[in-house]
């Protein structure tokens, strides 16, 4: 879910001209550190015998894999703080970059005392993040928001389905991805944004 966060925001909602190449950098620093990073170090975690399966049953099990997806969203921060510096009119994406940290930080607050859906947080975040930028996007952001609502329920729907999560750890999954998104793209100034 980033990592697509990333790719709307790049098609959407970045109004300067950028170099092909800066973009494909972000997306692969974007896939690097909240795709292959992440699976890489839970198949390890695996493979150790630190979790018991990668669908990580339990609130404790989820606990190492959360901080280490935390700790490389940081990193996912800083290359793209560095590389923003050096582009114009692109400060946006550092913010998209500093809400996804906020967010996963929160889950692994919240995991610490309650088994939450990560799969739900992730959809909510998406859909909080283009709610809160929406009055600066284009107009398709208001058909990405009915998809991604409708996707939300779909993915929330399937979770109970696979009886992985209850209702209530379903909409405490969607309701902290998508009030840290939201609150923190929609009522953080850039400039408080723009000094983490």
């Amino acid at each position: 879910m980033p990592l697509i966060a990333m790719a709307i925001y790049l098609r959407y909602m970045l109004f300067v001209v950028i170099n092909p190449a800066f973009s494909r950098f972000i997306l692969i620093v974007m896939f690097s550190c909240t795709v292959l990073f992440p699976l890489i170090s839970i198949f390890i975690m695996k493979s150790n015998k630190s979790i018991s399966s990668v669908h990580m049953p339990t609130k404790e099990e989820r606990r190492w894999p959360l901080l280490f997806g935390t700790f490389f969203f940081v990193l996912a921060h800083v290359l793209i703080k560095f590389a923003t510096e050096k582009v114009s009119g692109t400060d946006g994406l550092n913010n998209v970059a500093i809400a996804g940290i906020a967010t996963m930080m929160l889950c692994t607050l919240i995991n610490m005392f309650y088994k939450l859906s990560i799969h739900m947080a992730a959809i909510g975040g998406l859909t909080g993040m283009l709610v809160a930028l929406a009055p600066r996007g284009d107009n398709y952001m208001f058909y990405l928001i009915l998809f991604l609502v409708f996707a939300s329920g779909l993915v929330g729907f399937a979770r109970l389905k696979l009886s992985a999560h209850s209702s209530g750890q379903v909409a405490a999954g969607y309701a902290a991805g998508f009030l840290s998104q939201y609150l923190i793209l929609g009522f953080l100034s850039p400039r408080i944004l723009s000094i983490i």
